[in-house]
């Protein structure tokens, strides 16, 4: 029930007045503030709590951009499709989970004389050359070349619960697809020798001039993480420990402020979001996006786990809860 300051007692609305002006002084030095009344925030004692859990890694998982080119479109998918017949080869001769294997579908560019980007520089690089007296060269003559893409996302079983041992996994890894070109690199349409020598000619004129590439194959590299599993369990756990310490951050305000503690009103919940460290505020403000953050295919919240380093693998749970007070 929203307050109305018109049906308070002259005490009790006084009471209240002083009660939200201490609060702009508490909420900075304390997880938890009193809001009176506000249009951003609820109204009541408001506390955090945040529990984080240490997830055991499971698996090494890669994602990364691969591609193929062709002189036309229907070449470009094609050699495409062989190029991830041949990863998803190598990938099993590489230990890795096949089942896990998975290719998002083909997307298709092209390159070259049509693209409207490149042309602008071109042409003003072919203007800027004439201008000086040197030779541009035949911008129309570039043949157009096509490029078929898509993203690849595997997964390794993790040999080792040595950290070490772990340690040393991402850079093998990284070895052992570039020496394997999973990326595509090598798949080029198949021109004759001139076009070409043209196409080389205008990337060396359009590096020196602007380091503007027109082939986008160094983009999308190797991301390479470790992966753990969060169980329905350790979630329940964690939010139970995040609900008892926003209670008791809410009992210490409640008694700074001199008054009695009530019922709950309100809970927001966030996984995986915000910092220990963060603002009250702050993080209120970010439990509104809970319901768009890191949510899975299937529908699951947070039940992969993944970091750039072992330790780095942490589930973290942080409540928002509101009481009344009297």
């Amino acid at each position: 029930m929203k307050w109305d300051a018109t049906r308070m007692a002259p005490n009790r609305f006084l009471r209240t007045t002083r009660l939200a002006g201490i609060v702009l002084a508490i909420g900075l030095l304390t997880p938890a503030i009193t809001v009176a009344q506000s249009s951003s925030m609820p109204e009541g004692i408001v506390a955090r709590g945040t529990a984080v859990v240490a997830v055991e890694p499971s698996a090494l998982r890669l994602t990364m951009s691969i591609q193929a080119q062709g002189k036309d479109a229907k070449s470009a998918v094609r050699s495409l499709a062989a190029h991830k017949e041949r990863v998803r080869k190598e990938l099993g001769e590489m230990n890795a989970d096949t089942d896990s294997i998975q290719f998002t579908s083909t997307q298709l560019s092209s390159g070259g004389n049509e693209n409207s980007e490149q042309r602008q520089y071109m042409q003003m690089m072919q203007m800027m050359q004439r201008q000086m007296g040197q030779a541009a060269p035949d911008m129309d003559s570039v043949p157009t070349v096509y490029t078929a893409t898509t993203s690849l996302k595997v997964d390794w079983p993790l040999p080792t619960k040595d950290a070490d041992a772990l340690s040393l996994l991402p850079q093998g890894l990284r070895d052992q697809i570039s020496q394997r070109d999973f990326k595509g690199e090598k798949n080029k349409p198949e021109i004759d020798e001139e076009s070409l020598e043209k196409m080389k000619e205008m990337q060396a004129m359009m590096d020196e001039n602007y380091g503007y590439s027109i082939d986008s194959s160094n983009s999308g590299g190797p991301n390479i993480l470790f992966v753990g599993k969060i169980s329905d369990e350790q979630r329940r756990e964690a939010m139970k420990s995040a609900i008892e310490k926003a209670k008791k951050s809410a009992a210490v305000t409640a008694e700074a402020l001199g008054v009695k503690l009530g019922k709950l009103k309100t809970l927001w919940p966030t996984e995986n979001g915000g910092s220990s460290g963060a603002s009250s505020y702050s993080a209120y403000m970010a439990s509104e996006m809970y319901w768009s953050y890191d949510e899975e295919e299937d529908g699951e919240v947070g039940e992969d786990i993944t970091a750039n380093a072992i330790d780095g693998l942490r589930f973290q749970v942080s409540v928002f809860a509101v009481y009344d007070f009297e």
